[in-house]
């Protein structure tokens, strides 16, 4: 369980003021592109988010896969999760993205590692 709210201009995680230190990143892997290889490559890449000293990652214009999520939860980096953009827009393309935004609510809603 998590609460994030914003109190007096400020960010806050659990009632307390949370300082973003966020890197934007856009999941790619070496041997799969946007892919990742392994459950275990999963876990290195939140690993090493946090060794090199930030506490959240900002998904640039991807859903992320569901075993990145587990581990951002249980090693504790929180996440922006985002949607990819319309290549062009269209009124077919606003009735799939609000299909597939929607599913992904439903699927990832209680990750306590997302705050946006």
């Amino acid at each position: 369980m998590r609460k994030v709210s914003i109190e007096d201009g400020k960010l806050c995680l659990n009632n307390r003021p949370y300082f973003l230190k966020m890197v934007l990143d856009q999941g790619y892997f070496p041997d799969g592109n946007s892919t990742p290889p392994s459950d275990e490559a999963i876990r290195q890449d939140v690993e090493l988010t946090k060794a090199m000293g930030f506490n959240g990652a900002r998904k640039h214009q991807k859903l992320e896969d569901p075993r990145y999520l587990y581990w951002c939860d249980q090693l504790g980096l929180v996440v922006w999760s985002e949607a990819a953009n319309a290549y062009e827009y269209s009124e077919k393309y606003v009735g799939r993205f609000t299909k597939e935004w929607l599913a992904s609510i439903e699927r990832d809603y209680n990750h306590p590692s997302i705050i946006a």
